[in-house]
C-alpha cells in the first residue's frame, strides 16, 4: 500500500481505548512591586481533541453502502461514451425503478483507520505582563501554539510512494468490483504552528468620566502541512502524504487584526459607542504559481495577500468595518426599563473581499469576487428589562 504500512491498517476489530490523554496544565501570576499594579502571568498546557465519528463509521459501514448510477437517455445505449438506459415513464414510480436498480451492481468504497492511532493534540504556551497606568490597565501577551497527530484521509492504491494517485491499480482490477476505485487511508501526520502577541489597552467606562474606550492588536503567524479541509472528515488529493506536503499559511492566518472600541456619554443621557475593526485580510491560494514547489500541483497554498486600501493617511487595510450603536434608557413604572438602540453597521460601506482570482497568469489577479456582509445597514429595537 502505498504510502502506509499494511500492518498497520489490519487488526482484529479489537481496537484498545486510547487511555494515555494525560493533559497536565499550569498557569502562574506574580505581583512584582505587591500593589497589583505590574503582574507577570505565565501558563502552559496539553489538550487532546477528538476524532470524528465520521472515521469510524466510514470503516465499517462505507464498504457496503452501495452508490449506484444509473444514466438515462432517450433511446438508450452507448451517449459520449456512457451505456444509458432508454427512459421510461415508469422509472417515476418504485415499482418500475427497483428492478433496475436491482440489476446495477453499485459498489461501495473501502475506508483504512490506522491501528492505535492517537487522538489529535495541542502543546499551549503563553507569558506576559499586565501594567496598569492610572485608569488604564494594559496587557502584552505572547502565545504560541503547535498542534500534530490531526487526521486526514489519502489515497492508499496510488501508483507510486509519490504520484500516480488516481493511476494506481483499482479494487475491480484486481478482482473486487463490488468496491469502487479509490481506496482510502487515514494518515495522522498533519501538523500546525501558531504564534501570536496580543496588545491590549482598556479604560473602562465610568459615570464620572463619562468615556470608555478599549484597544486589541493581534499579530499572528499561522502555519501547517497536509490537508486544507477542514472539519473532521478532511480529505487531500493533491499529496499521497503529508510529509510530502509543503510547509504553508494556514487559511486563518491573518498577519495584523485591530479592533477598538468605545463608549461616551452624550447629554439627555444617551450612550454612543462604536466599534473599528481593522485587518490585514486572509491569505488566499495561488494557482499557476511561479514559486510553486517542485514534485507537487502548480500552487502556492495561501500565498496571496488582499489587495490593502485606505482608511486614514497612512494607513491601509484590506478589511474595514465601523459600526455605530446610539442608546437611551427610559425608567417605566416598578423599576422597569425600556431602553431604544439604532444602530449603524459598517457605516462607511466599506467593501471587504472574502475571495479573490487566485490565477496568476490572469490577468484580474487578485481581484475580489466574492464580499463579506454586511454592507451598510441600519437597524432600531427596543429592549424591555423587568
Amino acid at each position: 500500500m502505498v504510502g502506509a504500512g499494511v500492518c498497520d491498517y489490519i487488526s482484529d476489530g479489537d481496537r484498545p481505548a486510547f487511555k494515555d490523554a494525560f493533559q497536565p496544565r499550569f498557569g502562574f501570576s506574580y505581583d512584582v512591586f505587591g500593589d497589583e499594579r505590574t503582574v507577570l502571568f505565565g501558563g502552559a498546557g496539553r489538550y487532546y481533541d477528538r476524532i470524528g465519528f465520521n472515521f469510524a463509521f466510514d470503516e465499517r459501514f462505507k464498504p457496503f453502502q452501495f452508490n449506484k448510477t444509473i444514466y438515462f437517455s432517450n433511446n438508450g445505449g452507448l451517449v459520449g461514451g456512457q451505456q444509458t438506459v432508454a427512459w421510461n415513464p415508469a422509472y417515476l414510480t418504485p415499482a418500475g425503478l427497483d428492478p433496475l436498480l436491482a440489476a446495477s451492481p453499485g459498489a461501495g468504497e473501502v475506508f483504512l483507520v490506522k491501528n492505535n492511532f492517537e487522538p489529535p493534540r495541542t502543546d499551549q504556551f503563553n507569558i506576559g505582563v499586565r501594567q496598569k497606568f492610572g485608569k488604564w490597565q494594559t496587557a502584552l501577551t505572547f502565545a504560541a501554539g503547535h498542534t500534530e497527530g490531526e487526521s486526514a484521509w489519502y489515497i492508499a492504491n496510488a501508483l507510486t510512494e509519490t504520484g500516480g494517485r488516481f493511476n494506481g491499480p483499482s479494487p475491480t482490477s484486481v478482482g473486487f468490483p463490488q468496491f469502487r476505485n479509490a481506496i482510502f487511508f487515514q494518515n495522522t501526520d498533519k501538523e500546525r504552528d501558531y504564534k501570536a502577541i496580543y496588545l491590549t489597552a482598556d479604560k473602562p467606562y465610568n459615570a464620572q468620566d463619562n468615556w470608555g474606550f478599549n484597544l486589541a492588536y493581534t499579530y499572528m503567524d499561522a502555519t501547517q502541512n497536509g490537508s486544507r479541509d477542514s472539519g473532521y472528515a478532511a480529505f487531500d488529493f493533491d499529496y499521497n502524504v503529508p510529509s510530502q506536503s509543503p510547509e504553508f499559511r494556514s487559511a486563518t492566518d491573518e498577519r495584523h487584526r485591530i479592533v477598538a472600541s468605545g463608549t461616551l456619554g452624550l447629554p439627555a443621557d444617551f450612550l454612543l459607542s462604536g466599534i473599528v475593526t481593522l485587518g490585514s485580510g486572509l491569505p488566499y491560494n495561488v494557482f499557476n504559481c511561479p514559486d510553486a514547489p517542485a514534485g507537487g500541483p502548480n500552487i502556492c497554498w495561501n500565498a496571496g495577500n488582499p489587495e490593502k486600501r485606505a482608511f486614514l493617511p497612512g494607513l491601509n487595510f484590506a478589511y474595514r468595518q465601523i459600526d455605530l450603536r446610539l442608546t437611551k434608557t427610559f425608567e417605566v413604572f416598578g423599576g422597569q426599563r425600556v431602553e431604544f438602540i439604532a444602530d449603524a453597521i459598517n457605516l462607511f460601506n466599506f467593501t471587504n473581499y472574502s475571495s479573490f482570482e487566485g490565477s496568476y497568469t490572469n490577468p484580474r489577479f487578485g481581484a475580489g469576487t466574492g464580499v463579506f456582509t454586511p454592507t451598510r445597514s441600519f437597524q432600531v429595537g427596543l429592549r424591555y428589562a423587568f
